[in-house]
């Protein structure tokens, strides 16, 4: 799938498509109610058969300019996460992926990681002669300081715990990343060019640091690649399911209203990591608030030859 914003182009590549979930295992606050909407509204996103979550993990590539800019490496393969079971030992090929989508690892140039959780910064190495090494060699990885810092304050947490997790996927999927990474403080800008930008914007509550990325032309279109604002598209018409993973749920609810308001009122489609195929993109402001409408999407092949 392919998105043009200015001068840019946003693709979409699926690291998984399928990845399902039992829904009380992401909303603790899940309800009977919430899986009948769910499975009338969003049948794409919800097996009414086994009462799962159907999600995916999906990694953007924008291309600006000269410019090939990754946003969310996604899980990564290989990666032992024992206790976040769902992210453990993926065999999925990313880098394959990529590659058969016309964009190849060493092609990338920068690959801005909207937070540190498993699913999106995971697939920014690769395991290579028994070690970890750069997924993409040529680029310069951005990450947040403020979610660095979170992660440098995990120590090392007692085994069995979901910190011990995250403590593996800081060495296995960030500190390898040393030579080529570029901590910055949010907003940052990434890219400009012929009058559109892409930017890294702030916003917290899923993690510290969590981020969204836009792409803006002169004109005002755009896009908002939303990393974790939405799970779930049910989430829109149900700001009262927080995921399990927001480590400020407050602050997370504040954040999604704030930017996916803005996404509403620019006309902008809202591009998110975990939607499966056929879910919804634009949202529209009606008189009981904010409502999806139909996706707006269209293909094309890479601009750039690798």
């Amino acid at each position: 799938m392919m998105w043009p914003v200015g001068s840019a182009r946003i693709h979409r590549v699926t690291e998984t498509a399928h990845w399902p979930f039992p829904p009380e295992e992401a909303f603790p606050d899940w309800t009977a109610e919430h899986a009948a909407q769910a499975a009338r509204r969003f049948p794409e996103a919800y097996d009414a058969t086994t009462g799962e979550l159907v999600l995916s993990i999906h990694t953007h590539v924008i291309e600006l300019g000269n410019l090939r800019i990754v946003v969310d490496a996604g899980n990564g393969d290989h990666k032992p996460r024992p206790v976040l079971a769902a992210h453990h030992g993926f065999a999925a090929g990313q880098p394959d992926r990529l590659r058969a989508s016309g964009f190849p690892p060493d092609s990338i140039d920068v690959v801005a990681t909207t937070h540190l959780h498993p699913d999106h910064c995971g697939g920014n190495t690769v395991l290579r002669d028994g070690g970890w090494i750069p997924t993409f060699g040529n680029a310069q990885y951005l990450i947040v300081r403020a979610d660095q810092h979170w992660l440098d304050r995990l120590g090392e947490p007692g085994a069995g715990t979901v910190e011990s997790d995250l403590a593996r996927m800081r060495e296995d999927s960030v500190r390898p990343l040393a030579r080529q990474i570029q901590v910055v403080d949010a907003p940052h800008p990434i890219a400009d060019h012929d009058g559109t930008r892409v930017r890294l914007e702030p916003a917290p509550g899923h993690s510290p640091g969590h981020c969204v990325v836009t792409v803006e032309a002169a004109d005002g279109s755009g896009a908002l690649i939303g990393g974790d604002l939405l799970h779930h598209p049910l989430q829109l018409d149900h700001p009262e399911l927080v995921h399990v993973g927001d480590g400020d749920p407050e602050a997370a609810a504040a954040s999604r209203r704030a930017w996916l308001g803005l996404a509403a009122e620019r006309r902008w489609p809202v591009l998110t990591a975990h939607f499966p195929e056929g879910a919804p993109q634009l949202i529209t402001e009606t008189a009981d608030g904010l409502a999806w409408v139909e996706r707006a999407s269209q293909d094309a092949g890479p601009s750039r030859q690798p």
